[in-house]
């Protein structure tokens, strides 16, 4: 009688499976759980997305697109091969932030979400990102990375016209708010982040909800576009801004300054937005967030064994352990053994 190797299994490939599947001891890095990769949107998605609506503030849109870094973005092809949280994993983190998220009106409008290096703090950006993206809840995203210094994804001060860029393109009611500022004063972006914020980011969005609360007070009450977006999201605009790897803001002031700078809008704006931001608990930005007018305003997450990263490692171990018997067991199958 004649066996196909689909039936039966050396001892050596036996002991291979069984160490694989059970093998959860070994110092594995979080950050090193695999990636699911996405279609990637070029530069010059951005720029005409910004230019989508009309011909309007074109001078205006196109030096706020310069002043700003559009590959920061979480679907940026410059970020290609991006982390993304596999599939049944980091369950407890991710459900403790997208509580926080979808919260209607937090005390906090800042999360911190810090770590060592390789603990996974950008896989879990990311995977908010996608998913805040799909829910119509994001409307900004930026991850800094020091090793992209000649991109502009290492300088603070693209930061805000980032911001500003793509709340033009989530909101594009956003958009003709944001040329009016732009077009009254032609030298705003060579001003300070916290006066940038304020006319390019914040005033841009309360003008759209007050237009959408009293659409009769508006300059066109019948504006499909207004309707549109009534009739989509209601009151509930994309509202959150993912800031990941501040730690690799080329400049350890201005990575102080951003959180500073994102801490004072809950005074001046209250419930507008609220800031994802992920980083290392480096020493100015740990000082920072510990300052008195700080430290009430953001939800600490520590990536710690709170959450059970061995788990997460282990389902990842039996998953592509799993995968790799079914392949091994089809290719014996489909090519027996002699």
């Amino acid at each position: 009688m004649r066996f196909h190797g689909s039936i039966f299994m050396s001892p050596i490939l036996a002991v291979t499976i069984y160490l694989c599947m059970h093998w959860t001891q070994h110092a594995v890095s979080a950050s090193h759980l695999p990636c699911a990769y996405h279609s990637f949107v070029a530069h010059d998605f951005y720029i005409n997305q910004l230019f989508a609506v009309d011909g309007r503030g074109g001078t205006q849109l196109h030096h706020l697109a310069d002043s700003a870094c559009l590959g920061a973005g979480h679907q940026s092809k410059e970020r290609f091969d991006v982390p993304k949280c596999h599939p049944e994993t980091r369950i407890a983190i991710l459900e403790d932030i997208m509580s926080w998220v979808n919260s209607k009106n937090p005390k906090e409008h800042m999360m911190w979400l810090s770590g060592p290096a390789g603990a996974g703090k950008s896989s879990i950006a990311q995977t908010v990102c996608e998913q805040c993206h799909f829910e119509q809840k994001l409307l900004s995203s930026f991850f800094f990375s020091r090793t992209a210094a000649g991109t502009g994804r290492d300088d603070g001060n693209r930061l805000v016209p980032t911001i500003a860029c793509q709340l033009a393109i989530a909101i594009p009611e956003a958009r003709d708010h944001i040329v009016d500022q732009l077009e009254k004063d032609p030298t705003l972006l060579t001003y300070s982040m916290e006066v940038q914020m304020q006319k390019l980011v914040l005033d841009p969005l309360a003008q759209v909800y007050e237009q959408l609360r009293n659409p009769t007070n508006s300059q066109n009450p019948d504006s499909t576009a207004t309707q549109r977006v009534a009739h989509v999201v209601g009151f509930r605009l994309p509202n959150l801004v993912v800031i990941d790897g501040l730690d690799e803001c080329h400049d350890p002031q201005m990575q102080s300054n951003i959180v500073t700078m994102i801490a004072t809008i809950r005074s001046r704006q209250p419930a507008l937005l609220r800031f994802l931001i992920a980083s290392r608990p480096e020493l100015e930005i740990r000082n920072t967030f510990n300052a008195p007018t700080v430290s009430e305003m953001y939800v600490p997450i520590v990536l710690n064994e709170h959450y059970k990263s061995d788990e997460d490692i282990e389902t990842y171990l039996r998953r592509i352990s799993r995968r790799w018997l079914i392949d091994h067991l089809v290719n014996l199958y489909t090519h027996p053994l002699l």
